[in-house]
């Protein structure tokens, strides 16, 4: 029955309320990913290789699911805290919905790993104490989640071209508003900075040589940076406007700024943080499907089930999905997620197999039959 529940928890969370989610200002609001040189070697690397062309190209209604390995850091009698399964299960759904429109989705994989270790339950502000977290039960398979206690940062992600690789979170900022700022670390993950970086060279309000300046993506808006963490003060109202204090960059003319308040990527209110652009998932699909440690994502978490498909196909693959549930569990491993396209299936058995069952898509019904 493990597995049955797991599959109408699943299509429960996933038919919920298509709204984004509500959102709240974290204490730790503002985000510690910083930009590294070897980031920015890496980035114009790519550029020299015109390395970064798409081939998987998802869409909301046919996502590609991503795994993510839970991580929870616990004192050492392994006394629990707030963040039980089902606030898990609530937190990534609304993330879902957060990145819904790039098609891009995730999941949980496997089981919660529970670290149970005083000394991992606060992280001070230093980059050796954040990487050796990264280093404990590390998930090749997954994007690693790890929930401690920052000193300062309500999340801190890797880029791709970190060498120890995951997302560090705050269990007190998560708790005020888990969606909006997981779903800001794992654009960070996949590539996407901060509307306000500038790893290039600063961006002109004017959007002049936008694809070579400031985050390096065409249809975000020049930022001036929308949050100073040190004094915590606001270039962005309740009402979400930007109150046009910021000077304006050497060299440029005098075009305005015209921040992207909404953005998840900015540091503009968490209330207001609630979309990414077109330009934004299309980086985010060409770092999942051309930087070399982000292609496996792309294959080790999930398999997937059209009823339409080819006979033929026995890998079960986003680009070649299987056309039976009894051919996914066949190929699926231990805490794995079985993705099924709107149809009537015969239940196969699973022979203890724990995976989980989700829908493929937002439409249409799907029904298990003995």
């Amino acid at each position: 029955m493990q597995p049955l529940f797991h599959f109408l928890l699943a299509l429960v969370l996933t038919l919920a309320a298509t709204q984004p989610p509500q959102s709240k200002q974290p204490v730790k609001s503002a985000c510690g990913t910083d930009l590294p040189q070897q980031q920015i070697t890496a980035e114009l690397a790519r550029r020299q290789m015109h390395k970064l062309a798409a081939a998987v190209t998802p869409s909301p209604n046919n996502p590609v699911y991503l795994p993510l390995a839970i991580h929870l850091t616990r004192p050492d009698n392994g006394s629990s805290n707030w963040l039980t399964n089902p606030n898990l299960d609530v937190i990534v759904r609304d993330v879902n919905q957060l990145w819904a429109a790039s098609g891009i989705q995730f999941f949980i994989y496997g089981d919660v790993d529970y670290i149970n270790s005083t000394f991992w339950t606060y992280i001070p502000d230093r980059k050796d104490n954040e990487n050796a977290l990264r280093r404990v039960n590390s998930d090749p398979n997954a994007i690693n989640l790890y929930f401690t206690d920052l000193e300062f940062w309500a999340g801190i992600s890797s880029y791709s071209a970190a060498e120890d690789q995951g997302i560090l979170l705050d269990y007190e900022s998560v708790y005020v508003d888990g969606a909006n700022v997981i779903a800001h670390e794992l654009g960070h993950y996949l590539d996407l900075y901060h509307t306000h970086d500038a790893p290039l060279g600063p961006e002109c309000p004017n959007g002049t040589a936008c694809a070579t300046t400031g985050d390096l993506v065409c249809d975000t808006p020049a930022d001036p940076g929308l949050y100073n963490p040190i004094t915590e003060v606001s270039r962005v109202n309740e009402s979400c406007v930007y109150d046009n204090s910021a000077p304006l960059p050497a060299n440029c003319d005098q075009t305005p700024y015209n921040p992207p308040v909404y953005n998840l990527m900015s540091y503009s209110l968490h209330t207001c943080r609630r979309e990414f652009t077109p330009g934004q998932i299309s980086r985010a699909l060409q770092t999942l499907n051309a930087v070399s440690n982000r292609v496996p994502l792309l294959t080790s978490g999930a398999h997937y089930v059209d009823p339409k498909a080819s006979g033929a196909n026995t890998q079960c693959s986003y680009q070649a999905p299987c056309n039976s549930l009894a051919k996914a569990l066949a190929v699926s491993t231990y805490g794995q997620a079985i993705l099924l396209k709107p149809g009537t299936y015969q239940t196969p058995s699973f022979k203890g197999k724990n995976v989980t069952l989700l829908k493929w898509g937002n439409s249409g019904l799907i029904e298990l039959r003995p």
